[in-house]
């Protein structure tokens, strides 16, 4: 009877065992499978808590790396990484200031270099990151007493400084210096395309052309996409009467830089040569719409409208020209011609006699500015190369030999004569008189 009784409950209990069971499964469930969910997240979280210094010191070393194999787009992405896994490490955006500096983005480099001083970084190497931007961006007044401390702990920023350091010495004419430093630069950057773009601008200083066309195309093999070095290779070749080829690279320029600046007039004066005026003429008539007072476009299309056999058209573009820059021998030339030609011979024989004048002394400065080079701070050679410059080629540029002779005798009385003389003849009377005062 028992037996009966506990089988007739044993379904109904099994059945209220069921409904407990489900109810027990259903309390527990959600919870096991939260925690077997969130279980993966959490070993992954524990192993990134572990490995994060280790992923910090990994990009940092591979930014180091990159920054001392001279890789900078590469270093700048390690560096920017190391950066967002720890924002606060000094060592981090010092090296980003250093990136940023090499890839010329000065801004960056000043936010960076505040950044890592506030984070404790040593003084020491921050002030000299500021030395070698001031550097980069031609403050070389500033580094006066400097130079020495850079180049002995040059280091990867070698080719940094030794182009500030030379661009700066052909800037003041000190064409020695410059000479010697890119030797040392070659020699321990051999693929290093920009030092040989400066040996050209410093055989133009010279003007050895023939070197200067060697040295841009030795940089052009290196970087091949330059417009600066192709642009001043086709004015080298120029010189040098290898027409057609200049008239090529001048092309390419344009094609790659339709709004370079000089190039435009260049090849008008190229393929005036070529006797290709009506392409010529067009340039120049766009030129001189945009910048009516451009001297060297003004002397092509002068020289473009006597070819032409029209002197008087010439002389609406050569007179202003002559009145402008009359130390400019080549301007002068054309003007007398064109003088001649409409029947003014008293005006024309006064412009033969300034180029008869000049040829001598123009012929002299090649020779002069090769003893220079030997004899880099001979006042005397430096003086007539500048007064000869000044007074026969360009003021302008005269002007920068006379400087450049201050930087090596602040007192050279007969410097500030010739300066008060060409401020006065700008209407820079505060210049002006300041020389005269120095020259007293």
């Amino acid at each position: 009877m028992v037996q009966g009784c506990d089988d007739a409950f044993r379904p109904v209990a099994a059945a209220e065992q069921s409904r407990s069971g489900r109810s027990s499964r259903s309390g527990r469930t959600p919870r096991v499978s939260r925690l077997r969910r969130a279980a993966p997240l959490f070993v992954l979280a524990v192993a990134m808590a572990a490995s994060w210094p280790l992923l910090i010191q990994l990009s940092l070393w591979r930014g180091q790396v990159s920054l001392e194999n001279r890789a900078h787009q590469r270093a700048l992405s390690w560096l920017k990484v190391a950066s967002f896994l720890n924002p606060h490490n000094a060592e981090v955006h010092f090296l980003l200031a250093r990136t940023y500096r090499r890839l010329r983005r000065f801004d960056d480099v000043s936010r960076q270099l505040d950044q890592a001083r506030k984070l404790g970084w040593d003084v020491a190497l921050l002030k000299r990151e500021q030395l070698i931007a001031l550097a980069q961006t031609g403050q070389y007044a500033e580094l006066k007493g400097h130079w020495s401390e850079l180049f002995d702990t040059a280091g990867s920023d070698g080719p940094e400084i030794s182009n500030a350091y030379v661009s700066g010495c052909i800037s003041r004419l000190r064409l020695a210096d410059a000479l010697r430093v890119l030797n040392a630069w070659q020699a321990d950057y051999p693929t290093d395309s920009q030092s040989y773009f400066l040996r050209g601008r410093l055989h133009e200083a010279t003007l050895n052309w023939s070197d200067a066309a060697r040295a841009y195309q030795q940089a052009l093999q290196l970087a091949p996409s330059r417009i600066d070095a192709r642009f001043h290779l086709a004015k080298s070749l120029m010189k040098l009467g290898r027409f057609q080829n200049a008239e090529s690279h001048l092309r390419q320029v344009l094609r790659e830089a339709p709004r370079h600046h000089k190039a435009p007039v260049v090849l008008a004066t190229c393929l005036i040569k070529l006797r290709k005026t009506a392409e010529a003429r067009d340039l120049l008539t766009l030129v001189l719409q945009k910048t009516p007072n451009r001297l060297e476009a003004l002397k092509a299309m002068g020289k473009l409208e006597l070819s032409a056999g029209r002197p008087k058209a010439a002389l609406r573009y050569l007179k202003p020209a002559a009145k402008r820059h009359p130390e400019d021998c080549e301007v002068r030339y054309a003007y007398g011609k064109a003088l001649r030609e409409t029947g003014d011979e008293q005006a024309a024989r006064e412009q033969f006699a300034f180029v008869d004048a000049a040829a001598k002394p123009l012929l002299q400065l090649k020779q002069l500015t090769k003893k220079l080079l030997k004899n880099p701070r001979n006042t005397e050679i430096r003086f007539q190369i500048a007064t000869l410059t000044w007074k026969y080629k360009s003021h302008d540029e005269g002007a920068q030999w006379f400087l450049s002779l201050l930087a090596i005798d602040p007192n050279h009385k007969p410097t500030h004569a010739a300066l008060a003389r060409h401020y006065a003849l700008l209407g820079d009377d505060k210049q002006a008189e300041l020389h005269r005062r120095l020259a007293r």
